[in-house]
């Protein structure tokens, strides 16, 4: 009987241990890999495909993807008691290629860091996450819908290998700069509505593009504006699509403005520039002026002087008769006599 009981008790210890341990850690990567998270008691390796959220497991912090992962399977983290309101920071290894649909769908995180490897990014992924900036991978082809819904990002590049960003799929952010990759095909319903962005280069490649994809747009300008019809542009929320000139014609237009600024500063500094040389020619002339003059008038008293030795002269040549001797002269009253040896000259 002791026996029986003790090898009761021995079964329902080994079933508790297989529980426990298979709940809180998967031995070895499966085909979909798996993630160890940072939990309250120490770090927990879940299989990517079968983690169940509501575990009752307490996980906050940093979620770190073994090495090994090849995909993040559709609602890995979707939805979870354990992970919403304490996930915070996700880094996706460089060996993922795909992201499930809603992976981390709800997942608070504030910092995201995507591997080099990733291809396709699927519905929901990151839906409602909070980071504010983001580097999408070079690899990446293919954006699924709502992939980063509601996620408050202000400005994105999309790579150049992306051919197909899905419906909403930035909806809700809140995008002043949007950079398009040179390979979109197609660009989904209200992909990037109420994203303020003002100018826009529409890829080459595009051939469909979705109503009200770029609602809350408020656009001044368009490169490759011949790209997509004016219709589909407004059917797209582009209402002032009619009227929109294209980036070149507004930048060009823009530095002919600085451009003619500039020279109207030049001018104006040039005209100043010149009435400042004629302001001194002025008072240079003025200055000589003003020496002459100066000169002028100290010569009046010689001018005086000389005036009244020619009036002397005359006076002595109209009232006096010259007397010569040799070379000495004397003058006498008119009718008087020469001194002896004096000849009278007329």
């Amino acid at each position: 009987m002791r026996f029986v009981s003790r090898l009761r008790n021995a079964i329902v210890a080994s079933l508790l241990l297989t529980l426990l341990t298979s709940f809180l850690s998967v031995p070895s990567a499966k085909a979909n890999g798996f993630v160890e998270i940072a939990c309250t008691g120490g770090t927990y390796r879940v299989d990517t495909s079968s983690f169940d959220a509501y575990s009752g497991t307490t996980c906050a912090g940093t979620l770190v993807i073994d090495p090994s992962t090849l995909t993040i399977s559709a609602t890995a983290f979707t939805h979870d008691s354990l992970l919403t309101g304490l996930l915070r920071s996700v880094t996706i290894p460089n060996s993922v290629t795909s992201i499930g649909a809603s992976a981390f769908f709800d997942a608070p995180l504030t910092s995201l860091t995507l591997g080099n490897s990733i291809t396709t990014i699927g519905d929901s992924a990151f839906a409602s996450a909070l980071v504010t900036s983001l580097t999408l991978p070079n690899s990446l082809t293919t954006i699924g819908p709502y992939a980063f819904y509601s996620v408050p990002l202000t400005s994105l590049t999309i790579p150049n290998l992306v051919t197909a960003i899905g419906d909403c799929a930035f909806c809700g952010a809140s995008l002043t700069s949007l950079t398009l990759g040179s390979s979109v095909i197609s660009i989904g319903r209200d992909a990037f509505d109420s994203s303020p962005i003002t100018s826009l280069t529409i890829p080459a490649s595009l051939t469909t593009l979705g109503p009200l994809a770029f609602a809350s747009a408020s656009l001044t300008c368009l490169t490759n504006l011949s790209t997509v019809s004016t219709a589909t542009l407004i059917t797209a929320g582009i209402t002032n699509a009619a009227s929109l000139q294209t980036c070149e014609a507004v930048e060009a237009a823009r530095l002919a403005a600085i451009a003619a600024a500039a020279a109207r500063t030049a001018a104006a500094a040039e005209a100043t520039r010149l009435a400042a040389i004629a302001a001194a020619n002025s008072a240079a002339d003025a200055a000589k002026k003003q020496k002459e003059l100066t000169e002028i008038l100290s010569m009046i008293p010689s001018i005086a002087g000389l005036a009244l030795n020619v009036g002397d002269l005359a006076n002595t040549i109209l009232t006096k008769q010259k007397c010569v001797k040799g070379k000495t002269i004397k003058y006498v009253k008119k009718g008087a006599k020469c001194p002896v040896g004096y000849v009278k000259k007329k």
